[in-house]
């Protein structure tokens, strides 16, 4: 009998031994697991994160339109720089405000008398526009516009001509082509204002022919 406790004894304590032994290597390899796990997991979120963020960097671009014009009594200059996002391969939207200054000497009566003025403008407004790579080279477009600007007014309480300021909405659609399809390069532009009133306008004619840059 005795020695068959001791028998069962030496498999229990054979059996504990192995149990002691297992676990800790056991739970070492959980927790190696695990922690690969988090590893992977921390990866695949930076990785998306990183082209999430390449991604719309990567349909971002920018351009703008440079102009001017000297002649005797006038002078212009315009600046519009271009912010544009390509919502996908063929269609994009964007930002382009608007600074002009000018300077313009004109003539005034007051039904007595005859002199000259100098009006000097800072033009500015926001603007907002879609494009739409109709085939590689060839675009639609379109544009809304807002612009303050002064203009003289005769006042005839004062008997005199006052700088008055007004605003104005404009929406161009129309058209161009560009050096690069996929829109970086020079582009040459031809739109239409059809919201063009004769009667509170900066500009002087309702067509815009426009020559820019985008990268």
């Amino acid at each position: 009998m005795r020695y068959l406790y001791k028998i069962q004894f030496m498999k229990k304590l054979f059996l504990l031994l192995i149990i002691a032994f297992t676990l800790p290597c056991l739970a070492q390899r959980k927790a190696q697991q695990l922690d690969e796990q988090q590893s992977d997991e921390q990866a695949k979120i930076e990785q998306y994160e990183g082209a999430k963020k390449s991604s719309f960097a990567d349909k971002l671009y920018f351009g703008g339109n440079l102009g001017g014009g000297f002649s005797t009594g006038y002078s212009l200059f315009l600046i519009q720089p271009i912010v544009g996002y390509k919502v996908t391969d063929n269609f994009s939207v964007g930002v382009d405000p608007l600074y002009i200054y000018s300077s313009q000497t004109y003539e005034v009566s007051n039904g007595v008398n005859t002199f000259k003025r100098e009006l000097t403008n800072h033009v500015i407004g926001p603007g907002v526009f879609a494009r739409y790579n109709v085939i590689e080279n060839i675009f639609a477009y379109t544009e809304y516009q807002g612009i303050s600007f002064k203009t003289p007014v005769y006042d005839k309480y004062k008997a005199d001509f006052v700088d008055k300021t007004f605003w104005n909405n404009n929406l161009y659609l129309g058209g161009g082509y560009s050096s690069n399809g996929s829109g970086s390069g020079t582009y040459i532009m031809l739109l239409y204002n059809v919201l063009y009133d004769s009667n509170n306008t900066f500009y002087g004619r309702p067509y815009d022919f426009r020559i820019g840059f985008l990268f």
